[in-house]
Parts: C-alpha cells; sequence; structure tokens
C-alpha cells in the first residue's frame, strides 16, 4: 500500500543520509518526513533489524576503520 511504500522510500532516505554524516536521530527523523523521532526509530528498527543509533555506530566504526 501507499503508506508502506511512503515508510520505505523515507527509511532508505534515512541510511543515504547516515552514510552522509548526519547521526542525529532526531534531526534524521525531521529529514526524511517523520514527525515523530520514536515513531522513526521503531520503523527503522522494524525494517532493518536494528535501532538507528545503533546503525550509527556501525557506520562510524566501519569508517573509522576504513572499510
Amino acid at each position: 500500500n501507499f503508506s508502506a511504500l511512503l515508510t520505505q522510500k523515507r527509511l532508505s532516505k534515512a541510511v543515504y543520509l547516515i552514510d552522509a554524516g548526519i547521526v542525529r536521530v532526531n534531526q534524521l527523523s525531521y529529514e526524511v518526513g517523520f514527525s515523530d523521532a520514536y515513531y522513526f526509530s521503531k520503523a527503522f528498527k522494524k525494517a532493518y533489524g536494528t535501532s538507528p543509533s545503533e546503525y550509527v555506530r556501525e557506520i562510524t566504526e566501519k569508517k573509522e576503520k576504513g572499510e
């Protein structure tokens, strides 16, 4: 349905923004169109199996290691 597609697009953009260096969950949720950071975090975890903050930490560690 449309709502699920829109959520998936927003979460994909969130991953892109994390890779680009935006790491604050509140800022991410706002940038991709979620008005509630808690809902954003729940949707992100449901889609990717990890919280946005954990995902940010993993990406940051990979970048520091040069991967």
